[in-house]
C-alpha cells in the first residue's frame, strides 16, 4: 500500500491512530487528509487532518474528557473510516 503521507507539508499536519478520538474529530467535521500506511508499522495506520488551532483545542478537549458528539454521527464516522481503511 502507498501512502499518501509523503507528499504532505509535515508541519502543518497532524497525524493521529487512536481510532476513538480519529472518530471523534470525523463525527466533528474535521476531515482525514490523507492516511499514512508505514509497512514497517503494519497493520497500523494514522490518520492524518490539516493543523489548526480549532483541531489542536479539540483534541486538548478530547483528552480531558470535555468533548461530546452526538452519537448516531460518532458510530457512522467510526464506518466511514473502517472502509476508507479497506479501500
Amino acid at each position: 500500500m502507498n501512502s499518501d503521507f509523503k507528499y504532505l507539508n509535515v508541519e502543518e499536519k497532524v497525524s493521529l491512530s487512536d481510532m476513538c478520538l480519529v472518530s471523534c474529530l470525523v463525527s466533528l467535521n474535521f476531515p482525514i487528509i490523507a492516511f499514512d500506511r508505514d509497512p514497517k508499522e503494519y497493520p497500523k495506520v494514522k490518520m492524518v487532518f490539516n493543523k489548526t488551532k480549532e483541531l489542536e483545542k479539540t483534541i486538548t478537549n478530547f483528552w480531558a474528557g470535555l468533548l461530546q458528539v452526538e452519537p448516531k454521527n460518532y458510530w457512522n464516522a467510526i464506518r466511514e473510516i473502517k472502509s476508507r481503511l479497506k479501500n
